[in-house]
């Protein structure tokens, strides 16, 4: 979609080998404008999905609605570690900030 908004911006394609009349290029120019508006606001509506983080709170609340018992957790390295027992097992899991758990394993 990005290359396709450039060719329209750039004047290149097919649109631009054609002899336009004044009504043809105001039509033209609110077309690029709107394309640009509409690409713009996708962008921006992608950002706050992207940045939202979780507190290490948040995130042992989820693995306790997952049937955990959290015991430990701490965050290191930008990661959320927890240790947590669950049917008579300990456990170690590893969250991002986002509450996705990246690694869980039983803890021999």
């Amino acid at each position: 979609m990005t290359k396709a908004l450039m060719l329209l911006w750039q004047n290149q394609g097919d649109l631009a080998m054609k002899p336009r009349d004044q009504h043809s290029e105001r039509m033209t120019i609110s077309a690029r404008i709107t394309l640009l508006i509409v690409a713009g606001l996708a962008g921006l509506t992608e950002l706050p999905a992207t940045a939202q983080t979780r507190s290490l709170s948040e995130c042992s609340e989820k693995l306790t609605a997952r049937g955990f018992i959290v015991i430990d957790r701490e965050l290191d390295d930008g990661l959320f570690e927890f240790e947590a027992i669950k049917n008579n097992e300990k456990w170690d899991i590893k969250m991002d900030q986002k509450c996705n758990i990246l690694l869980q394993r039983i803890d021999n």
